[in-house]
């Protein structure tokens, strides 16, 4: 074993131990850092997702030629959106924001939450 080996081995070890630990110390419920963190990483795997969302959602409302048109338009804003508030949220993680604190800054806070209608920029589903 190398120096570096006997010096790096019992730290991870040691981080290993502790962590599972400290995990189960920690409140679950409410808004908090880790669930900011999670959140922001949700919010930027399924960003695009709002594009194809927005096209169904518009089209089945209004034809399907605005669905095209305009569902496309607010699907890539509302896309483009999610994107940069994950990002804000990643981020920030560590330290709450002005007026929100560690809770969500656009709703709903997931893109898949079963009880609430999404809106898309004022127009709800």
């Amino acid at each position: 074993m190398t120096i570096r080996h006997r010096i790096w081995l019992p730290v991870l070890i040691s981080l290993l131990v502790a962590l599972p630990a400290s995990a189960e110390a920690f409140d679950y419920t409410g808004q908090n850092p880790i669930r900011k963190l999670g959140r922001g990483v949700a919010n930027c795997v399924t960003a695009p997702l709002e594009l194809f969302f927005a096209i169904q959602d518009v089209g089945g409302r209004e034809g399907p030629v605005a669905g095209i048109f305009v569902g496309t338009a607010y699907g890539v804003a509302a896309a483009f959106t999610r994107e940069a508030v994950g990002l804000t949220e990643i981020v920030t993680f560590p330290a709450p924001l002005p007026n929100v604190g560690f809770g969500p800054i656009v709703e709903p806070e997931f893109m898949f939450d079963p009880d609430e209608t999404r809106p898309i920029f004022g127009v709800t589903r």
